[in-house]
């Protein structure tokens, strides 16, 4: 997706995969970086973090913690810089810093959704996120016995049409949707009419990209947000003892952007 950039590095530290547009962020394009190593792009591009990078790499692969997120300062623009680990590869995601921070006003109306009963919990899910995050309607999906999805609370602007008790065909949500879900803790698209950007690789290395926040969402799902003139979508996955019970579905006409604090927001929430 158009909204951040990501590097991919093998074993050896090796570059192996870079995205075409990283000029945006850094000083060189994506041609130039390929086939470095990364201690060599650190040193060149964020210096001051490349003791911090790389003692966190060195974390993640012996498996202290399974990600880092942190913010850096790259031609004067504040951007989060979060580093995982997907198989054999290490990775890079960069995403601007936009907008301002998690408000008081809006962690209050989340106490106020602790304190809901089991009852309403869902209902007051939808109306709370909707409210924090401003947009024009949020769901909960709750999937079926038989892979089917069914909306069971619905919190929406006026004039919106409602999709309460609305129940989706089974491909809508099949395994492999599923876990594209569940590998992240949120899934994001600021604008489903925009355009992906290209990420540039060894043509011989099959390199995983799913669990990237920057992976296109499902093509039946940006089918449908598009039949329902949907811009912004946030999808939050929902477990319950561990397992997937459901999807929280955030909308939005315009293009919307929702800074990853908010995103985390809606995560823990």
């Amino acid at each position: 997706q158009s909204f951040g950039h990501l590097i991919c590095i093998d074993k050896q530290g090796i570059i192996q995969g870079i995205s075409a547009t990283i000029k945006e962020l850094f000083s060189q394009d994506s041609s130039s970086y390929l086939g470095k190593t990364y201690a060599s792009f650190i040193d060149q591009e964020i210096p001051l973090c490349s003791a911090d990078i790389t003692r966190y790499i060195d974390e993640i692969i012996h498996q202290k913690v399974v990600r880092k997120l942190l913010q850096v300062e790259i031609n004067a623009e504040q951007v989060y810089l979060s580093i995982y680990q997907d198989g054999d590869y290490i990775f890079f995601e960069f995403e601007r810093q936009i907008g301002s921070s998690v408000t008081l006003l809006q962690l209050n109306d989340f106490s106020n959704l602790l304190d809901s009963s089991a009852q309403a919990i869902w209902k007051n899910l939808s109306h709370a996120m909707r409210n924090i995050l401003e947009l024009e309607r949020v769901m909960i999906m709750k999937i079926d016995d038989v892979g089917a999805g069914i909306i069971v609370a619905d919190s929406r602007v006026d004039g919106l049409k409602p999709f309460l008790g609305h129940r989706f065909a089974e491909n809508f949500m099949t395994p492999e949707i599923v876990k594209f879900y569940e590998d992240c803790t949120t899934r994001f698209c600021v604008d489903i009419w925009e355009s992906f950007n290209d990420f540039i690789s060894n043509k011989t290395l099959s390199i995983p990209q799913q669990v990237s926040q920057l992976a296109p969402l499902p093509k039946v799902h940006m089918a449908f947000l598009k039949s329902i003139q949907v811009t912004s979508a946030l999808f939050v996955p929902i477990r319950i003892d561990k397992e997937f019970w459901g999807l929280v579905i955030g909308q939005h006409s315009s293009k919307k952007w929702l800074d990853l604090q908010q995103r985390q927001l809606a995560a823990l929430m």
